[in-house]
């Protein structure tokens, strides 16, 4: 009976710190992460942020998260001398294109987190959307009539903007650090999923204002131009993440 008596003491002392550990809860996350390569055209460095609502059971945590997420480009130079051309088609040295990329869009994350104890939580989730992958084009390439019914050069302006989104799944795994009642950290390494584009335009099939040597503008999208989608892309990028807990 005794011991009984002392068992329902200790639960009933226990309780009300249990009781504040479980329960709904709602965090702001900031995180800065960095890829292990800069590919298609761009920077290794993402930011985001997002607000998470979670419940604490005893088993765990589960969370889920809306959020933002960018990824920048810098300004590149395009080959164009490797796009398609019509044929008998010459460049002029004095031709360019350029160009810019980037990776943004809103998030969803659904998470658990088991406590290990000493104020680390083992974690893991899955990302997904987030990857509206835009490409910004510029050019301006000059080449001889390849028609030959004229020596006056052609001056193929081009320019505009194309997006391409994707449901972009993105799993991650980590841990999370205690800082205080109200904050932490956390570490993740996240295989960030993404779908890239390229713009694709054709040369040769300009035409010469009258006067000559004027400017041709066809528009970002003539019958010959298209864009071209190379499938999945996916660089996994070291994450670190600042808690606010609400």
């Amino acid at each position: 009976m005794r011991t009984y008596s002392l068992a329902m003491l200790a639960v009933t002392l226990g309780a009300p710190a249990f009781a504040q550990d479980t329960g709904f809860d709602v965090q702001f996350k900031g995180r800065f992460g960095y890829g292990i390569e800069a590919k298609d055209n761009l920077t290794h460095r993402l930011i985001g942020m997002g607000i998470e609502v979670g419940y604490t059971a005893s088993v765990g945590r589960f969370g889920a998260e809306l959020g933002f997420q960018y990824k920048p480009g810098d300004r590149y130079g395009y080959d164009w001398r490797s796009a398609p051309s019509a044929p008998g088609t010459e460049f002029n040295v004095n031709s360019g294109d350029v160009r810019r990329n980037q990776l943004k869009g809103a998030t969803v994350r659904f998470s658990y987190e088991y406590d290990l104890g000493n104020d680390w939580t083992l974690r893991g989730g899955v990302q997904m959307f987030g990857a509206e992958f835009r490409e910004e084009v510029m050019g301006a390439v000059r080449y001889n009539d390849p028609t030959g019914e004229t020596t006056q050069t052609v001056t193929d302006v081009y320019s505009g903007v194309h997006t391409e989104s994707d449901i972009a799944i993105s799993p991650y795994v980590g841990f999370g650090r205690k800082l205080g009642p109200n904050s932490g950290l956390e570490f993740n390494i996240i295989a960030h999923s993404y779908k890239p584009m390229e713009y694709v335009h054709t040369s040769g099939y300009g035409s010469i204002w009258s006067g000559g040597g004027g400017t041709n503008n066809p528009g970002f999208n003539n019958d010959r131009d298209y864009i071209d989608s190379k499938g999945n892309s996916m660089v996994p990028h070291i994450e670190i993440a600042y808690v606010f807990r609400f």
